[in-house]
């Protein structure tokens, strides 16, 4: 496989997950996903209790990643940012979420939680303000994920898996590949970004034909595995906020097939939003 392959494929998807990870939201509870929250990388220490505290700033709250949001565990909100986005298509009326950070962030939102991924690359500026968010909306952020799955294009292995533990296996170690994950918002650094590596259980979801990880037609009921870092972004103030975040993919010789050479995909995005006003 060609790292331009890769590279194209990882534009589509390798989101920045963090509470405003793209766009699209859900209010009903999932029957998917449970809390597994693991380390970024086995050498990555635990961080000391009650350093996450959600409150970081007046203007805005981080759901720390142990407590979950409103009855659902972050495993849980995670599963549910997979199911919105990867159902929705590719040349409909607005762009894929992975594709395209001027897509309406309000863009087949519903509940009281959002959803905010952007494309791959460095620097991504997205300017949401035009698309005002309801006061009380809380933002799923992602940072940098990673999914395999029943569906993906076959030419693109390893990340087509049929079999629960092989998806878990393809998506614990590519998680493993990120590196120097950060968030900023409004200027204040989210500490203690390790903790907040989440990875689901095995789910079910319904892809349009073509979408965004098989574009040459393969859709329908699938089932995936996803894993990477994400932010529950609450308790936003009314007016303009700035979230930057990024980090980057190390990926290491041999990681796509014998021959593959290592090579670092970045990502730095700088997300714009305005709270307070009720959309017309």
């Amino acid at each position: 496989m060609q790292q331009h392959e890769l590279l194209g494929r990882f534009a589509g998807y390798l989101s920045v997950a963090i509470a405003l990870s793209g766009c699209g939201g859900d209010s009903g509870a999932s029957s998917y996903g449970s809390s597994v929250i693991a380390a970024a990388r086995s050498d990555t220490q635990a961080a000391p209790s009650g350093t996450v505290n959600g409150r970081i700033s007046e203007f805005f709250f981080v759901s720390p990643p142990d407590e979950g949001f409103r009855g659902r565990t972050y495993a849980e909100w995670e599963t549910s940012f997979w199911q919105w986005t990867l159902s929705q298509p590719i040349g409909g009326p607005f762009p894929q979420p992975f594709d395209d950070c001027n897509r309406p962030i309000s863009a087949a939102q519903r509940g009281p939680v959002w959803y905010w991924s952007a494309p791959m690359g460095a620097p991504v500026s997205c300017d949401q303000t035009a698309t005002p968010i309801p006061q009380g909306t809380a933002i799923f952020l992602t940072i940098l994920n990673i999914e395999s799955s029943s569906l993906d294009d076959p030419d693109m292995p390893p990340f087509r898996q049929l079999s629960e533990t092989g998806q878990r296996e393809v998506a614990t170690k590519y998680a493993s590949r990120i590196e120097n994950v950060f968030c900023r918002i409004d200027g204040n650094s989210v500490p203690n970004l390790p903790s907040f590596l989440i990875q689901t259980k095995q789910f079910s979801f319904v892809a349009p034909r073509p979408w965004i990880f098989n574009r040459s037609g393969l859709g329908g009921q699938g089932t995936a595995v996803g894993s990477g870092y994400f932010l529950m972004v609450a308790d936003l103030s009314a007016g303009e906020h700035t979230i930057e975040y990024g980090g980057k993919f190390h990926f290491l010789d041999g990681d796509f097939g014998p021959g593959s050479l290592a090579f670092d995909l970045p990502q730095n995005v700088t997300l714009r939003i305005q709270v307070g006003r009720t959309p017309h």
